[in-house]
């Protein structure tokens, strides 16, 4: 299954059976199961950091990251983030067009006119509720690019929307800073991104 949805095989097995009886009904058809146990040797016994953190997450299943190694990677390391859980925030995929209903129309402003230059979706969203756990006080849209598609002049145009007018506009609607946004680009480091994101959550969130 595509990460996060990896839990312990063993666990599983323990916990519906009692036993590894599916293994001694093999055995007892005297087929070796010496491979299969050294496979399940290997195999943690306690749950994935997503699993654990399943309360915060959720992982759109159509999508396996296959074509974005990057984006996984700072997934993994966000929900293994100890401020990530002492702050009780929560990361959602957004970056599939029609995953969620968060999309944001972008406009450019040419002469004295507004134009629309199209939609646009982050690829995650990390969100902060209220004191009730109810209600969304805080968003940090995250967008993770390859270096590839950085220099994409419609995703530039979309991005100088997002960081100026709709920053602004909706911190004069709410009366606080509602919404941030953070960009990450895969030719840096991990160490450098995350040192990035640590030092925006912490800003943002506190």
């Amino acid at each position: 299954m595509p990460y996060p949805f990896v839990v312990s095989c063993r666990a599983q097995i323990a916990n519906r059976t009692g036993n590894y009886s599916g293994l001694g009904a093999i055995a007892a058809h005297g087929i070796n199961t010496a491979d299969i146990e050294k496979q399940l040797a290997g195999i943690d016994n306690q749950d994935s950091v997503a699993v654990q953190r399943r309360a915060q997450s959720f992982h759109y299943l159509p999508y396996d990251f296959i074509q974005s190694g990057f984006e996984l990677d700072i997934l993994k390391q966000i929900l293994s983030f100890e401020l990530f859980k002492e702050l009780r925030l929560e990361i959602y995929y957004n970056g599939q067009r029609g995953a969620t209903g968060f999309v944001i129309h972008c406009f450019e402003k040419r002469q004295s006119y507004w134009c629309n230059i199209g939609k646009y979706t982050t690829d995650f969203l990390i969100i902060q509720r209220d004191e009730n756990k109810d209600k969304i006080h805080k968003v940090l849209m995250l967008e993770t690019k390859g270096m590839g598609y950085a220099n994409d002049l419609v995703f530039q145009r979309k991005k100088s929307f997002v960081e100026t007018e709709f920053l602004q506009k909706n911190r004069a609607h709410f009366g606080y800073e509602k919404f941030d946004f953070l960009y990450l680009q895969d030719d840096a480091d991990i160490e450098t991104n995350l040192n990035k994101f640590n030092e925006k959550v912490k800003n943002f969130f506190h």
